[in-house]
């Protein structure tokens, strides 16, 4: 191995013979695969020509013998003889001469073709064998065989079997035996030898040595001796050409043979004679020609390679020999001795190589004569650089410790021992983790050395001990320390963060005051929140007068609004303290938004503005998500809108993208027509409790609190959200959230089964605002209505009056030209259209004057719901009514006979006096007489005494809170047994619900009590 590595002409020669060798070797491989390729194509053409001549010669051999037997069955002789056979018994003298001669005729037949084994007659009725050239087969009856049974029908030719006599395989032909007149005297059969066949199957016409052919029948049996004088059929006989030939594939390819010789063979299925015919040659054989060639390419490239090792061998010696000689030169170089000089021998590149390493050598020397003096120069400033940090490590107000691999200190500044109280001598050469991480510390200390000495990075807070045992809060980093690759030790760093702990404990503590003092003040507010939104309620519910009605809206109104400043507090302190959770769960997203239009179209049909939605079609039907958030940013959205807009439209648009199979983003635009946004005022707009200006807040109110809520919310579904507006034209706020994608959505909305009602359909549409009018077309044509538009009312008079026909009309209320009255009373003076079913499009809870004089069919209210629209429009179209969607009842009707429905036993927990009169009221008003208790020992003393099904629980009590009288109840009754609890509280903040569920409550409800809430709750009470 070492004269290999110092020795470049070994390496040379080596290379070089190496590389002819493979060459060599690739080009034997390439020329022996082709040739293989070449013969195996030549081998296939030969045996199957081969196996073409086999096969005709086989043929040609069965059509001579039947031919031979036909010819035999129209001898006159032959039916005079086996006419008399079979018109005459046995007994009679003409029978047995006819049979004599019959007999002795087809006896020399045989004698005289030595193909035919056995010949006889059968007669037509029975099929007995009455003459037969093998005489112990007379007598025997032959009717179900095939060539009996097909010999009657004509000439017959029952392929290779084996013989049921002679259990040896033989080949029958069968012919009628016909006299004059065509009528069929009995039938004539011949057994075949098939020593003919074999002899046809073992003939060589020189494919090779090995070449043999052979036949198998249907069951894999030979029916020929092999090329080698095989006598024996074993059964069975399986290789991949016979197979595939039995199966009736016809084909070539290589394979194992059945004696498991790899052969090239030719196969087919011989469908006249039902037999496979393989034509096959040894492998070893055939390809030997080519394995010939493989062998004189390679002896040819040893020879050449030997050849061109020989030439490299000289070339490298007269390379090596001036490279031998700058090798000489550079040793001494190397030495020290700089005035050597390699001798230049060539002018080649070997020449260039010694003029360069002298030139080098040259420059060496000058070179060498400065570099003391930049060693000098590099020593001195290597000392100012470890001055200068040690100058920083000695002033860093930080403790800085450096320790070798050992953990052994090695240096300690002044704010170490300032730090830990011990000084450098006390600390250097002590292990570090002795002096400060005692006790609990220690075992965290060695993990952290541990992980130093493999070179990671430490970053951590921990605790460490002071020489006087008390113990220190500090921030650690430890750092390893290299030096040419190889690590030397750790740097490691100490900051005293004591200071900064308590800063944080102290910013925590008034972090939980400031939540306490929310929880607190919410509960504080909504107790009597309570009574006044329940109160003012169940005032709604009597009989008023209007001023009085007037005024106790007002209270209630007045009481929303403090309870909606109050929701934004919370929900504010929430976001602001990362406890904000968001549901996902699967919804219906036009449920969302069409939910979300109805909170605010009283709001906007008061302001007459119009009211609308576009949902683009590649928007997912159902999606997961909080419905319930994304609600509360739809409906402040709205609300602002509508506060900011005097006249014109507030408009929800809705789109969405795919951001992989299993999310959506989905975008939602919010635009209006009021009065805009500055371009200086937008950049403060999402800050909390910041308005536009001041006028602003006085003029339209609000805390400034439901920007930033929605903003915040949106990041946290994934989104953003941003505001583009002009001052006096309007303002349009988009934000997007990110949602899952329901498995199986619900099918979108669509005509469905009315659509053939609706196909073909003419529509005329009035509206004056274009996203209404556009919205309807959408829809109606969707549906496969044929819809005329227009913004003018004249306009659309005028396409009356010359004629047009519409199967319904949709009228705006309130347009410039004409209101939807006029329009719809003009309409109704035509002749032709005074039957025109007309539908009012108006605003929700809005009836505009002369609606009922104009017999309008429906009124369609903004704003529009696809499933309205629809409802309308199948409904006026089969000329029933339409049912009024838009009465909204003017207060809360209680259900009186809830309690006959569902009869549930209630104890009220409350104690607070109002609360309690509250509570008993609404639960009257639903028909239950429910017991009160002040307190939760209260509850416990009731619940000994009687059983209830329902204990509608106040949390905060005096004595035993709701909480504790939860778990009391809990451990002392079953849960079959124990009456289902239901939180009521005015605790609002985030985890409240989970505490009382935690106590074993069952259900929760916060007050300010909503009917619809307590009924809920009532009905899953009884549900459970």
């Amino acid at each position: 191995m070492r004269f290999w590595t110092r020795s470049l002409m070994v390496r040379l020669v080596s290379y070089f013979l190496l590389l002819s060798l493979v060459t060599v070797s690739l080009v034997g491989y390439l020329a022996y695969t082709q040739a293989t390729e070449a013969l195996k194509l030549a081998v296939f053409d030969r045996l199957s020509a081969l196996a073409d001549v086999k096969e005709g010669e086989l043929n040609r051999w069965v059509d001579d013998e039947v031919r031979s037997v036909v010819l035999i069955a129209r001898l006159p002789d032959v039916r005079t003889q086996v006419r008399t056979l079979m018109s005459r018994p046995e007994s009679d003298p003409s029978y047995e001469t006819a049979h004599a001669a019959l007999a002795a005729y087809l006896s020399a037949l045989v004698s005289s073709e030595p193909e035919l084994q056995e010949v006889f007659v059968l007669s037509d009725v029975g099929g007995k064998i009455i003459v037969s050239t093998q005489p112990s087969h007379e007598g025997q009856y032959r009717v179900t065989d095939r060539y009996f049974t097909q010999g009657k029908l004509g000439t017959f030719v029952q392929n290779v079997y084996p013989s049921p006599i002679t259990l040896a395989p033989t080949m029958t032909v069968a012919t009628p035996v016909l006299d004059e007149s065509g009528q069929r005297l009995g039938v004539l059969a011949v057994h075949l030898s098939l020593k003919r066949m074999d002899e046809i199957i073992q003939e060589r016409i020189g494919v090779g040595a090995s070449n043999e052919a052979y036949l198998v029948d249907r069951l894999n049996v030979f029916v020929s001796g092999d090329r080698f004088g095989r006598q024996e059929f074993p059964r069975g006989v399986h290789t991949d050409g016979i197979d595939a030939a039995v199966h009736g594939t016809n084909g070539a390819g290589l394979y194992t043979n059945y004696a498991g010789v790899p052969v090239i063979g030719v196969y087919r299925w011989l469908a006249d004679r039902e037999l496979a015919l393989l034509v096959e040659i040894h492998q070893d054989e055939a390809f030997a020609p080519a394995g010939r060639l493989a062998l004189i390419i390679l002896l040819v490239g040893l020879a050449s390679a030997g050849l061109l090792a020989l030439g490299v061998y000289v070339l490298a010696r007269q390379i090596a020999r001036p490279i031998l000689a700058i090798t000489r030169t550079a040793t001494q170089v190397a030495s020290g001795d700089l005035t050597q000089r390699a001798p230049v021998l060539t002018e080649d590149e070997v020449g260039v190589l010694a003029r360069a390493f002298n030139t080098m050598t040259q420059q060496l020397s000058s070179l060498y004569d400065t570099l003391e003096d930049q060693v000098v120069d590099r020593t001195t400033e290597l000392q100012r650089a470890k001055e200068y940090f040690e100058s920083l490590v000695e002033n860093s107000p930080v403790a800085i410790v450096t320790q070798g691999l050992d953990n052994m200190v090695v240096s300690w500044n002044p704010a170490a021992e300032k730090l830990f109280g011990y000084t450098q001598d006390e600390a250097v050469g002590r292990e570090l983790d002795s002096l400060v991480a005692v006790d609990q510390a220690r075992e965290e200390a060695d993990r952290y050395s541990l992980a130093a000495r493999r070179g990671e990075r430490i970053h951590a807070l921990a605790r460490r001990t002071r020489k006087n045992g008390s113990i220190v809060e500090v921030e650690l980093l430890s750092v390893p320390v290299v030096v040419a690759g190889r690590p030397v030790g750790t740097i490691v760093v100490y900051h005293d963060i004591t200071e900064l702990l308590r800063a944080r404990h102290d910013a925590e503590s008034a972090n939980q005051a400031k939540s306490a003092f929310l929880a607190t003040m919410s509960h504080e507010i909504r107790t009597p929140m309570n009574a006044v939104i329940g109160m003012s309620g169940l005032l709604l519910g009597t009989e008023l007068s209007p001023e009085q009605r007037e005024y106790v809206g007002i209270v209630r109104t007045s009481g929303e609004a403090l309870l909606t400043v109050i929701n934004d507090i919370r929900d504010f302190s929430k976001i602001e303290a990362g406890k904000m959770e968001l549901e996902q769960a699967p919804f219906d997203l036009r449920e969302c938004l069409e939910g979300a239009l109805d909170l605010v179209a009283i709001r906007a049909a008061e302001k007459n503005l119009d009211l609308a939605c576009t949902v683009d079609d590649g928007v997912p039907g159902a999606v997961v998500g909080d419905p319930t958030r994304l609600r509360q940013v739809l409906v402040n959205l709205l609300n602002n809108a509508i506060k900011f807009t005097e006249r014109g439209e507030v408009v929800v648009s809705v789109s969405s993208r795919a951001l992989d199979e299993q999310r959506h983003e989905l975008r939602f635009a919010v635009r209006d027509t009021g009065i805009g946004i500055p371009a200086d005022s937008l950049g403060r707009l999402f800050q909390p409790f910041s308005q536009v200006d001041l006028s602003t807040s006085r003029k339209y109110g609000g805390t400034g609190l439901g920007l930033a809520i929605s903003n915040r919310l949106c990041e946290l579904m994934g989104g953003t959200m941003y505001v583009e507006s002009t001052a006096g034209v309007g303002t349009t706020f988009t934000f997007t959230v990110v949602t899952g994608i329901v498995p199986q959505p619900p099918a979108q909305l669509g005509a469905g089964e009315d659509q053939p009602r609706l196909l073909g359909r003419r529509l005329l549409v009035v509206d004056d605002n274009a996203t209404n009018r556009g919205l309807v077309v959408q829809y109606a044509r969707a549906w496969g209505l044929h819809t005329s538009a227009t913004a003018s009312p004249l306009e659309a008079l005028e396409w009356i009056r010359r004629g047009d026909t519409f199967d319904l009309a949709i009228l705006d209320s309130v347009m410039p030209e004409m209101d939807g009255a006029a329009l719809a009373a003009a309409i109704r003076r035509q002749p032709h259209a005074r039957a025109l079913p007309l539908v009012m499009f108006s605003a929700l809870r809005r009836r505009e004057a002369g609606a009922e004089r104009a017999e309008f069919a429906a009124l369609l209210t903004k704003p529009l719901k696809q499933s309205h629209l629809l409802d309308v429009l199948v409904t006026v179209l089969a000329g029933r009514a339409v049912r009024d969607r838009t009465a909204g009842p003017a207060r809360h009707a209680l259900d009186g006979t809830m309690a006959e429905r569902l009869p549930l036993r209630i104890l009220v927990a409350e104690d607070n006096a109002v609360n309690q009169k509250l509570a008993l009221r609404v639960l009257s008003q639903l028909g239950y007489h429910a017991d009160v208790a002040g307190n939760g020992l209260e509850v416990i003393a009731a619940l000994d005494r009687q059983r209830y099904d329902v204990v509608l629980m106040d949390v905060q009590m005096p004595e035993l809170d709701g909480l504790e009288a939860a778990r009391q109840i809990c451990a002392r009754w079953q849960r079959s047994e124990r009456p289902r609890i239901v939180a009521v509280t005015a605790n609002a903040m985030q985890g409240d619900r989970e505490l009382c569920l935690e106590a074993g409550m069952d259900d929760y409800i916060s007050k300010p009590i909503h009917t619809d809430e307590l009924v809920g709750a009532l009905s899953r009470s009884l549900v459970a």
